[in-house]
C-alpha cells in the first residue's frame, strides 16, 4: 500500500518542493528531466517552468534531456502509461490537500506540449537570466545600469580596469578639490614598505572580484562601512601609537646600552628607526630575528619575561594598526577606482555580469518593483535550479525571494490551478568553485529554511549510477578516515545502484598508486612520471584491458577514448601532452578546446582581417598557409621573397599573389567584390566552399579532426549569421567581436565523437565519466597555491562571522601569528581551502567508473593529493605494492571478483547508418524492424546544408535569389495562415531584400509581393486542405525534425501534420513548379523528393508510433495536391 511518505520522499512528485543532495553519479539531471516532464503532466504551461544551470553546456544538456524524455513518451507505449499511473496517484494524494488543482493531462500530451513549445522553453544559464531581466527592467535594476548595455568583454574589462587605474594618477595631477586628497591617499599607500605601483594595481583588480561577496557582507552588516580591518581585543587597545611606541622604545634603548659593544648599537640604531617610523618591522634590523616575531637571544636574555610578553604585545598591536590602515587606504583608492571604472563602463553602455547580479537583486528587493515582480510571476509557477552548490550568496537570496514569492500562498500562479513547487538539487560535496563565489553552505541552508517555512522536502540520492563498488569503497574509505573526516559536508557512504537485485557498473576495478617518479631535477620527475603514464597506457591498450559499456552491457577492450587524465593545474599537463606527441598516441585537451581559439575559427578570422585590409600582409599570410588556401611554405617564401625585392614599389602580398597565384587571387578578389552586397557570413561560406576548405582540414589534420574543423566551421557561419555586432557592423567589427569571444568561450566545440585521451583540469571534469581516470601531478596540495600568502594580501573565511575579509598584509614578516583571533582567523581560513581541495579530490575520484590511478613527480607534503591517498586508501604501503605491469611498480587496490574473460564484445567501429535524429531516448526502442538510432543535436552542432533539392538547375543570381525569397516567404505566409496569426508581408519582404546576394529593385520587390501572395491564395483556397485541417484533431505546424544525408546532419521542418481519426498526413508545400502532369511515382524517382519523403515519412512514424500515414504535397504556385 502506498503510504504518505512515499509520496513526498518520490523527487518526482509534481506537487510537492524538494530540495535534493544528489553525490556524484546519483543520476540528479535524470531527476530534473523527468520532473519537468511530470509538471507539464500535471498541468504545468511549458512557459511557467523556470530551469537554471550555470554553464551554457549544462544548459544545452538539459534541454536535450528534457526533449528526449519527451520523445521517450511519445515512442513507448508502456512508459507513457507508466507515467500516466503515476502521475493520477500523485493527484489523488495532492488533490485532499489542494482540492482547487486541475486534473493531470495524459504523459503523451504532456510530451507534446514540450515538443510543441520546444523554441520557448525557460532553460537558461544563470548569466542569460538575469541578462533578460536586467534587459527587460534596466531602470528598475538601478542607475548603474544604462540602457540600452551590452556584456563586457574580458578584453574590455582589462582594458577599463587599465584606464580607471590609471585615472587616479591623473586627478592626483590635476588642479581640482579632489587632487589633494588623492595626492595623500597614493603618497600613504606608496610609503608603507615594499609596496609599489603594480601592486596596488593588482589589489584593486582582486577587489572588484570580490565587489559581490563585499555587497553581500554590507548588506548583512558584517562588515561596518565595508572596511576591511581585523580588530583588536588587546589590552593595549585604547593606548595611542604614540604612547605605545615611546614605552617599547625606552626599554629596549636600556637594553641596547646595557649590552654594548656591536649587537648594542645594531638594538640602538634599529630603535632609532622604529621611533621615527612606528613601524615595529623596523626592529627586525636589530631586535628580532629576520621576518619573524622573535627576540634575538642577547635581546631575550635582557627582558624579563613579563617585559618581554608585553613588549611583544604592544608590537603586535601597532603592527596590526597598521595593516588596518594599509588596508583602508587600500579600500578607498579601491572606492575611487571604482568610480572611475563604474562611469567608464556607463560611457561605454557595458555591464559586468556582476552589474547584472546586483541588478537582479535590485528588482528583487527594491521597495518600488512591486510591479516589476508582479509581472515576472505572472510568467513563472515552478523554479527548477541544477548543481545548486555553485550558487553565491546573492543568487541564493534571488532564488529565496522567487521561493518566498511562489511557495508563500500569495504566488499569482496558484490562480492557475496548479500548486506552485520549487526543486533545487545540487552536491555540497562537489562545490568548488569558491573563487566564483559559489559557497558549498548554502544548499544545507536553502534546505532549512524551505523545510521549516514552506513544507519542501529535503532528501538524499548516494546511490552511483557511474561507478563500480571498488571504486566507491576507496571513496567511502578515504572520507571516513580520522585524518580526513569532517572535510565533505554530509558525507554518506556511497554505493553503486542497482536493478532488478543487479549493479548497474560491475565490482570489477582498480585504484592504484603509482611509485613516485626519480630523477635529479624537477623537469627529469615530470618527464619520468609522464613515461609511466603513457607505458601504462600502451600496457594496457595492448593487453585489450577488459572495460565495461554500459550500452553494450558487456565488456569490450579498453579504448583511448576511455581514459581520462586530470591535474590540478593546466601546465601539469605540458610533459605529458609533449610524450604523448612524441609516442603518436591521439589526445585532446579539454582547456586548448575553446571553440574559438580553435585554428579553424582563427583562420577565419585572419580572412576577416584581410577583407577588411586588403594590404593586411600577416592576415593574408595566415589565410594561405592554412588548410583552406594550403599554400606550401616554399611557394610562401618565394612570395614573401619576392616582396622583399618589390618593396621600392611597395606591392603589398595581395598584389603579388596575381602574378604568383592568379587562382588564390582570383577567388579573394572575388570575395572582396562582394562585401555591401552579400552578408558576411554568405561570403565566409562562398569563400570555404570554393577553396574546397573542408577537404583541406581533413587531409591536413586527419578525418576525425577534420570532422571537427568542418562542423565547427559550419557552426562559425551561423554564429557570424545571428551576431551583432556594435557600432555599424563593419567587417572589423565581426573579426573583433570573434576575437573578445576568446576571453569568454562557453560555446563549445561541435560535438564530434573522436577516439582519443582526454586530458582536462579537475574543475572541468566535473559532471564528466570516464572507465578510466588518471589523477596527475598529484604532489599538489589541497590548498594549491592558496597555501601561500597571495601578493594582494588579502584573506577571506566563510566561517568568520565578525571577520569574514580582512587584509592580513602581502608578506610572511607581516604576519601576526601571537595574536589569537588573528590565528583562529587564519586557521579557519585556511581549513576552509583544505575543504575546497578535498572536494575537488572527491570530483576526481568520483569520475572513474572502473579505475582509478593516481600519480606523481614527487611525494609532496602532508597536504599533497598523493600523501593523503597514501594515508587515508593504502595506510600499510607494503601490503599494497606490487608490479603494476611490467616495470611499472605502485601500490594497488583490485577487486575480489575475478577479472572478465578476455573474449569480450568487440566494439563496432564503424559510423553509425541512422538517417534519423531526433531526441535520445532513455531506453532502447523495442520496436520490431526499427533500427534507427535516435539522438538529439543542440542547433548550433548542425551543418546547415540540406540534402539537394528536387529539379534544381543552373539559373541566374537573380533567379536563384528570386526562388529563395519566394520559397521562404511563402512558407512564412502560410504558416501564419494556419495558426491565424497577422503577418506584414512588405515589411519582411523588405527586409530579406535588403540582405539578398542580388539588389532587387522596387518593381522587382513589388513583382515578388504579388507571386507570394498568389502562392499563398492558391494554397489556401485548396478544397482538399480545407477539409483535412477541418477533419483534424490536432495540427503541429512547422515541426522541426533532425536526420543524416550522406556525412551531414540536417535540420529541416515538416510543415504540416494533421491528426485525425485515420491516421497522421504529413504535408510538405513546394515553390517549385509541377514537372507537366507528373505522378506521385515519377516525382518519387527524382533524388530529392525521394530523400525527403523518406526522412520525413520514418520521423513521423518514429514519433508517434503510427503505420497509418498519408504523405501529401502541395504545389503552391497553382495550389495542386498531390498524394504519395
Amino acid at each position: 500500500m502506498t503510504t504518505e511518505s512515499d509520496f513526498s520522499s518520490n523527487p518526482l512528485n509534481p506537487y510537492q518542493s524538494y530540495v535534493v543532495s544528489a553525490s556524484a553519479g546519483s543520476g540528479k539531471t535524470y531527476q530534473l528531466s523527468q520532473r519537468y516532464l511530470r509538471l507539464v503532466a500535471a498541468g504545468a504551461d511549458p512557459g511557467d517552468i523556470l530551469t537554471v544551470t550555470f554553464t551554457r553546456k549544462a544548459a544545452a544538456e538539459m534541454q536535450e534531456r528534457i526533449f528526449s524524455d519527451a520523445v521517450s513518451v511519445l515512442a513507448n507505449d508502456e512508459a507513457a502509461a507508466a507515467i500516466d499511473d503515476e502521475i493520477r496517484a500523485f493527484y489523488q494524494n495532492a488533490s485532499t490537500t489542494f482540492p482547487h488543482i486541475r486534473p493531470p493531462r495524459n504523459a503523451r500530451q504532456a510530451a507534446e506540449a514540450i515538443l510543441n513549445f520546444s523554441q520557448s522553453l525557460k532553460i537558461q544559464t544563470i548569466d542569460s537570466l538575469f541578462q533578460e531581466l536586467v534587459q527587460r527592467f534596466p531602470i528598475e535594476a538601478g542607475s548603474h545600469i544604462p540602457t540600452p548595455f551590452t556584456i563586457l568583454s574580458k578584453i574590455e574589462q582589462e582594458e577599463m580596469h587599465e584606464k580607471a587605474y590609471m585615472r587616479l594618477f591623473e586627478i592626483a595631477e590635476e588642479q581640482s578639490a579632489l587632487s589633494a586628497s588623492m595626492r595623500e591617499m597614493l603618497e600613504a599607500y606608496l610609503t608603507y614598505p615594499d609596496a609599489n605601483v603594480n601592486q596596488l594595481r593588482d589589489q584593486l583588480a582582486y577587489l572588484q572580484s570580490e565587489r559581490l561577496f563585499l555587497f553581500e557582507l554590507k548588506k548583512r552588516h558584517q562588515i561596518e562601512n565595508a572596511e576591511l580591518i581585523f580588530p583588536s581585543a588587546s589590552e593595549y587597545a585604547e593606548e595611542p601609537d604614540a604612547e605605545l611606541v615611546d614605552i617599547v622604545a625606552a626599554i629596549l634603548q636600556k637594553v641596547g646600552e646595557r649590552i654594548g659593544k656591536a649587537t648594542g648599537a645594531k638594538i640602538l640604531n634599529a630603535v632609532s628607526t622604529f621611533e621615527n617610523s612606528a613601524d615595529p618591522t623596523d626592529l627586525r634590523a636589530g631586535v628580532f630575528k629576520k621576518d619573524s616575531w622573535e627576540w634575538l637571544k642577547k635581546v631575550d636574555e635582557n627582558l624579563e619575561p613579563h617585559q618581554s610578553e608585553a613588549l611583544l604585545q604592544m608590537c603586535y598591536e601597532l603592527q596590526r594598526r597598521r595593516l588596518n590602515k594599509h588596508a583602508q587606504t587600500i579600500f578607498a583608492l579601491y572606492q575611487h577606482y571604482r568610480k572611475e571604472l563604474d562611469a567608464l563602463k556607463f560611457a561605454a553602455r557595458r555591464v559586468s555580469f556582476d552589474d547584472l547580479s546586483e541588478g537582479v537583486y535590485n528588482l528583487f528587493h527594491g521597495e518600488d518593483n512591486d510591479g516589476v515582480r508582479y509581472y515576472l510571476f505572472m510568467r513563472m509557477s515552478h523554479l527548477l535550479v541544477d548543481e545548486f552548490q555553485d550558487t553565491s550568496r546573492i543568487q541564493w537570496d534571488i532564488f529565496h525571494s522567487i521561493a518566498n514569492e511562489l511557495l508563500s500562498g500569495a504566488g499569482l500562479s496558484a490562480e492557475k490551478g496548479l500548486q506552485p513547487t520549487i526543486f533545487l538539487v545540487g552536491d555540497a560535496k562537489q562545490s568548488i568553485y569558491a573563487f566564483r563565489q559559489g559557497d558549498y553552505r548554502l544548499l544545507g541552508e536553502a534546505a532549512e529554511v524551505l523545510v521549516s517555512h514552506y513544507a519542501a522536502q529535503h532528501l538524499t540520492m548516494e546511490k552511483s549510477w557511474r561507478s563500480g563498488q571498488l571504486i566507491l569503497d576507496q571513496v567511502n574509505k578515504l572520507f571516513a578516515a580520522p585524518e580526513y573526516a569532517g572535510m565533505l559536508e554530509e558525507f554518506q557512504q556511497h554505493s553503486t545502484a542497482e536493478l532488478s537485485g543487479k549493479p548497474v557498473a560491475p565490482p570489477y576495478g582498480s585504484f592504484t598508486l603509482l611509485e613516485t617518479a626519480s630523477g635529479n631535477s624537477s623537469a627529469e620527475r615530470r618527464e619520468n612520471e609522464a613515461m609511466k603514464i603513457v607505458t601504462l597506457i600502451q600496457h594496457w591498450l595492448s593487453t585489450e584491458k577488459p572495460i565495461y559499456d554500459k550500452n553494450l552491457q558487456a565488456y569490450r577492450p579498453m579504448q583511448f577514448r576511455d581514459i581520462g587524465v586530470l591535474y590540478r593545474r593546466s601546465v601539469q599537463s605540458d610533459m605529458l601532452e609533449k610524450l604523448l606527441i612524441r609516442t603518436g598516441l591521439p589526445y585532446i585537451i579539454e582547456e586548448k578546446r575553446g571553440y574559438y581559439k580553435r585554428r579553424e575559427v582563427e583562420d577565419v578570422a585572419a580572412f576577416l582581417s584581410f577583407l577588411a585590409m586588403p594590404h593586411d600582409n600577416i592576415a593574408l599570410a595566415t589565410v594561405l598557409r592554412s588548410p583552406i588556401l594550403r599554400m606550401s611554405d616554399q611557394d610562401l617564401m618565394t612570395l614573401l621573397a619576392e616582396m622583399q625585392k618589390e618593396s621600392q614599389n611597395r606591392h603589398s602580398l595581395f598584389e603579388l599573389l596575381k602574378q604568383h597565384q592568379s587562382a588564390h587571387h582570383e577567388l579573394l578578389q572575388k570575395c572582396l567584390a562582394r562585401i555591401g552586397i552579400w552578408s558576411i557570413d554568405r561570403i565566409v561560406l562562398h569563400f570555404l566552399e570554393q577553396s574546397k576548405a573542408f577537404a583541406g582540414y581533413a587531409h591536413a589534420w586527419g578525418p576525425d579532426e577534420g570532422r571537427l574543423a568542418k562542423a565547427n566551421l559550419s557552426q562559425l557561419i551561423e554564429i557570424l549569421g545571428t551576431m551583432q555586432p556594435q557600432g555599424s557592423g563593419s567587417i572589423l567589427e565581426y573579426r573583433d567581436q570573434l576575437k573578445q569571444f576568446r576571453g569568454v568561450d562557453e560555446t563549445g566545440n561541435a560535438q564530434m565523437q573522436a577516439n582519443s585521451v582526454t586530458l582536462m583540469t579537475m574543475h572541468k571534469a566535473k559532471g564528466l565519466e570516464f572507465p578510466v581516470v588518471f589523477l596527475i601531478g598529484a604532489e599538489e596540495g589541497v590548498r594549491g597555491n592558496s597555501s601561500k600568502l597571495t601578493s594582494n594580501g588579502f584573506k577571506k573565511s566563510l566561517q568568520s562571522p565578525h571577520w569574514p575579509f580582512v587584509y592580513i598584509g602581502s608578506k610572511k614578516s607581516e604576519r601576526l601569528p601571537e595574536i589569537a583571533e588573528y590565528r583562529h582567523f587564519i586557521r579557519e581560513a585556511e581549513i576552509e581551502e583544505s575543504k575546497e581541495g578535498m572536494r575537488l579530490l572527491y570530483v576526481a575520484m568520483t569520475r572513474a567508473q572502473q579505475h582509478f590511478i593516481a600519480t606523481a613527480s614527487e611525494t609532496g607534503g602532508a597536504e599533497s593529493y598523493y600523501t593523503i591517498l597514501q594515508t587515508g586508501i593504502f595506510g600499510d604501503a607494503e601490503r599494497h605494492r606490487c608490479e603494476i605491469v611490467p616495470d611499472l611498480k605502485g601500490q594497488m587496490i583490485v577487486s575480489d571478483h575475478p577479472a572478465p574473460p578476455m573474449h569480450v564484445a568487440q566494439v563496432d567501429k564503424t559510423e553509425p547508418k541512422s538517417e534519423l535524429y531526433i531526441p535520445d531516448l532513455s531506453a532502447p526502442l523495442a520496436t520490431a524492424g526499427w533500427q534507427t538510432v535516435y539522438r538529439y543535436r543542440n542547433p548550433l552542432e548542425i551543418s546547415t546544408a540540406a540534402h539537394p533539392k528536387a529539379g534544381t538547375a543552373p539559373q541566374s543570381l537573380a533567379e536563384k535569389e528570386r526562388r529563395y525569397l519566394i520559397d521562404r516567404l511563402v512558407h512564412r505566409g502560410l504558416r501564419h495562415k494556419l495558426i491565424n496569426q497577422k503577418w506584414q508581408i512588405r515589411e519582411e519582404l523588405e527586409s530579406a531584400a535588403k540582405n539578398s546576394a542580388y539588389p532587387f529593385c522596387d518593381s522587382e520587390i513589388d513583382s515578388l509581393e504579388q507571386s507570394i501572395i498568389a502562392h499563398i491564395d492558391n494554397t489556401w483556397q485548396n478544397a482538399n486542405l480545407q477539409n483535412a485541417l477541418t477533419a483534424a484533431e490536432q495540427i503541429a505546424v512547422q515541426r522541426p525534425i533532425l536526420y543524416q544525408f550522406e556525412q551531414t546532419i540536417v535540420e529541416d521542418e515538416i510543415d504540416l501534420l494533421l491528426r485525425d481519426k485515420s491516421g497522421y498526413t504529413l504535408v510538405e508545400f513546394k515553390t517549385d513548379a509541377l514537372i507537366g502532369n507528373a505522378t506521385p511515382d515519377e516525382l518519387l524517382a527524382l533524388p530529392g523528393y525521394h530523400d525527403e519523403v523518406k526522412h520525413f515519412s520514418e520521423a513521423v512514424a518514429a514519433l508517434y508510433q503510427t503505420e497509418r500515414l498519408k504523405m501529401v504535397l502541395i504545389f503552391t504556385e497553382a495550389g495542386t495536391w498531390l498524394e504519395l
